[in-house]
């Protein structure tokens, strides 16, 4: 069997889509007030108008509520409305061209899941941007990602039976088509496996997480909150966890890691981050940099992130910077290797 050893990968699936279709909408997350007020000991002149936060995802997916939350409190923190505008399609990357094509303004953020700086432009080469054209001002959140199957449907119980069932007939698996990154670990992880394989394409988390429940695919690939109440009611069974340790989260279950079967640097979390256009002046980038992590520190904002099952993500912007340029790096070989 050849051996394909992955990256140390953090990867961003929330609310990836293969469609080109557009919506959008501008909303208040936070009232005005008359004065500014200063973060910490900053003297910065900043912010002096409204800031909008582009998501370039649909409205009501887990990455815009994480993001609307962030708007009032962020709003709150600086005494200024922040607004949220989704354009939704094509993996994040319809939003994220619009943003880019704004002119620098350190009142324009986006905030998209790491897909969008990866697999996307590394399966499309004419997308006309790429990380290096921002600048990272924090990380937002990061969750495990598991596989699922439903065994009164597909028979598969364990990760060691899908395999072995792979070896005798082709696995079926949810996944957000060629672009994704969930579809694409997926392929990796089964072909090293050797096994038989084909990927059902759907643009949702929810609804791979219904085909795996209707049998129209054998396993799917979704955080914890997407199966939790199926894990709950018996319907559906974790059987590995692409994270470096463990997971427990399940009342009574402990999750393997795709590593302890031998899959060894399979390491796939949800991740979305914290742009700004790569122009403006670092000066405003370390400012709302600072802001928001005081924000993450707040009993308040803890709490609520708890409520959303958000892992708040505390990586300072040369950590998430070192993780996109290494993901990067990991899915150019992935994509090697699942098209030799």
């Amino acid at each position: 069997m050849k051996k394909f050893r992955l990256g140390f990968i953090i990867v961003s699936i929330v609310a990836l889509m293969v469609f080109t279709a557009c919506s959008g909408g501008e909303e208040s997350a936070s009232v005005n007030t008359s004065e500014t007020r200063s973060v910490s000991s900053s003297d910065v002149n900043y912010p002096t108008k409204t800031i909008n936060i582009t998501v370039p995802y649909d409205a009501g997916s887990s990455t815009d509520i994480r993001a609307r939350y962030l708007a009032q409190i962020l709003g709150e923190k600086l005494g200024v409305t922040v607004t949220v505008t989704n354009l939704a399609g094509a993996a994040g990357s319809i939003g994220t061209i619009d943003y880019n094509m704004k002119n620098a303004d350190p009142h324009e953020i986006l905030i998209a899941g790491i897909a969008a700086m990866t697999t996307a432009p590394l399966t499309n080469s004419a997308l006309p941007y790429t990380f290096d054209d921002f600048k990272v001002i924090a990380a937002l959140d990061q969750e495990e990602q598991i596989l699922y199957t439903c065994p009164q449907q597909s028979g598969i119980s364990s990760f060691e039976q899908l395999i072995e069932t792979g070896k005798t007939r082709t696995i079926k698996y949810g996944g957000g088509g060629p672009t994704a990154a969930n579809d694409i670990i997926q392929a990796a992880a089964y072909k090293q496996a050797g096994i038989q394989y084909e990927s059902i394409v759907t643009s949702s988390t929810s609804q791979r997480i219904l085909d795996v429940l209707g049998g129209t695919v054998d396993v799917t690939c979704a955080p914890p909150s997407s199966g939790a109440e199926f894990v709950a009611s018996g319907e559906l069974v974790p059987i590995a966890v692409l994270s470096p340790e463990p997971y427990s989260g399940f009342e009574g279950l402990t999750v393997p890691t795709l590593n302890s079967f031998g899959y060894e640097n399979f390491v796939f979390n949800a991740y979305n981050i914290i742009l700004m256009n790569g122009d403006v002046d670092q000066t405003y980038v370390d400012f709302l940099t600072e802001a928001i992590h005081e924000i993450y520190e707040t009993e308040g904002y803890q709490e609520k992130a708890e409520d959303l099952g958000m892992n708040i993500c505390y990586d300072s912007p040369e950590q998430v910077k070192k993780n996109v340029d290494s993901t990067i790096s990991a899915f150019s070989e992935m994509l090697q290797f699942i098209n030799n």
